[in-house]
């Protein structure tokens, strides 16, 4: 048995990992899109390594574009198997997939059509937790990883091994997700690495620093703008901030501040996670999705009428590296103005929009130069991922024999092969187009 990995080794995008049986049976753990920089993107229209009419079947880890993106082209590409996913994830790929076609639609080469998405749709099989499930010899099961509403890692029995997939892995006590469920037995472990040489400040800190700018921002008669990725991370920004102020008793300052939600894909998430909320850690209240002074945008002249509104206000929206989304005309409208705070509370890749605001480069919206007058403001610990230590919590109730590194930048990968190494575990590191006998 091999495994090889196509994307997401040496990189943090375009998750998917080919594995062939010795009977020649063959599968696919997740096929995301490629994301950041124009040549990094530019492998998604490169030809696909393998022949999907071939696959027997698909997993997919959690709805995230980099780990579901290009699962259409499989099915472009002849895939009529069954796709693996679990219940939550299942609802979120329609929004994700459905917004990724019409994205597409903008591109003189689109990747795939909504017609493609639907034909995709229609080859999902949603799995239960905890609930294994058999594809002929191969026993499959779906276990919370606490990374996203319905993420999960996978445990597969298959020749006389157990492997274990880890997608991406959440953080423990994070009071949003549920922690990781523990591995149990496990012969080979494939991991994640995005933060497997670092470590994130708590959660609760984060955004007790986010209460307080945002509040005092709005005092000093500021508009605030935070970019956040659609899918979670729009959801948790709301819950979070009204849940800390309700504990704090400060929730009537949050209360005077006009917010809007703008993000049509973030809007269809929050109404997920109140559909599938017993997927989620039990501090989860819909409550906090909602308030006296927020307010959801439906409407796409809404979001454009809101550039033109000079009122102090705080603004969450669609589009989290600000390379696209209703977050690219706010910016362009407020950026130049004195009066203006950008918080932003996740990674900004190298070439994106959000990098250079924060590092104070030329910015280029839409092939025009925007002028920065507007104070700009990263506040850290917001990430899904965990960290060094919730990574190596979770390998730990494992006791793998081996473990797999992929889903990492290079000096992550060989800083966390080193420390795992040092804790007594055999490791190597998945490189591109590589197999690796299992």
């Amino acid at each position: 048995m091999q495994i090889t990995a196509y994307g997401s080794a040496g990189e943090v995008t375009g998750s998917n990992s080919y594995i062939q049986t010795d009977d020649g049976t063959g599968f696919l753990i997740d096929f995301g899109l490629f994301q950041g920089s124009p040549a990094i993107e530019a492998a998604n229209y490169a030809p696909i390594e393998f022949d999907p009419s071939k696959l027997a079947f698909v997993i997919l880890t959690h709805a995230h574009i980099d780990h579901s993106g290009r699962l259409p082209m499989l099915v472009k590409g002849g895939f009529r198997g069954p796709i693996y996913l679990s219940y939550p994830t299942r609802d979120l790929l329609e929004a994700l997939l459905i917004d990724s076609a019409e994205i597409q639609l903008e591109e003189s080469d689109p990747l795939y059509t909504e017609e493609d998405v639907w034909k995709t749709l229609a080859l999902t099989y949603p799995v239960a937790f905890n609930d294994p499930i058999n594809h002929g010899d191969i026993a499959i099961s779906f276990h919370q990883s606490g990374h996203l509403l319905g993420s999960a890692f996978v445990k597969l029995r298959l020749e006389e091994k157990t492997i274990t997939f880890s997608g991406d892995v959440g953080r423990y006590r994070n009071n949003f997700y549920p922690d990781p469920a523990p591995i149990g037995p496990t012969d080979i472990v494939v991991s994640e690495s995005t933060y497997g040489n670092s470590f994130h400040r708590k959660k609760i800190d984060a955004y007790h620093e986010l209460l307080e700018t945002v509040i005092e921002k709005f005092r000093q008669g500021q508009t605030i703008i935070i970019p956040a990725f659609s899918v979670g991370r729009t959801t948790e920004i709301l819950h979070g901030l009204r849940q800390l102020a309700e504990q704090t008793g400060r929730l009537n300052e949050l209360d005077q501040i006009p917010t809007y939600l703008d993000s049509p894909l973030g809007l269809k998430a929050l109404e997920i996670y109140r559909e599938r909320q017993d997927y989620l850690s039990a501090s989860f209240d819909e409550k906090y999705l909602s308030g006296p002074n927020v307010h959801l945008l439906q409407d796409p002249g809404e979001s454009y009428s809101l550039d033109k509104k000079t009122h102090p206000k705080l603004i969450i929206s669609s589009g989290g590296m600000a390379q696209g989304g209703h977050i690219t005309h706010h910016l362009e409208a407020f950026l130049p103005h004195e009066t203006t705070t950008v918080i932003f509370v996740g990674f900004q890749a190298e070439e994106t929009v959000g990098r250079a605001i924060l590092e104070g480069l030329p910015v280029i919206i839409g092939e025009r130069p925007v002028e920065v007058q507007a104070e700009i403001i990263p506040i850290s610990g917001f990430s899904g991922h965990g960290d060094r230590d919730d990574l190596s919590e979770w390998i730990a109730t494992g006791s793998p024999q081996r473990i797999l590194l992929g889903h990492g930048e290079p000096e992550v990968l060989i800083d966390w092969q080193a420390y795992l190494a040092s804790q007594g575990y055999q490791v190597d590191i998945l490189t591109r187009s590589e197999a690796i006998t299992l």
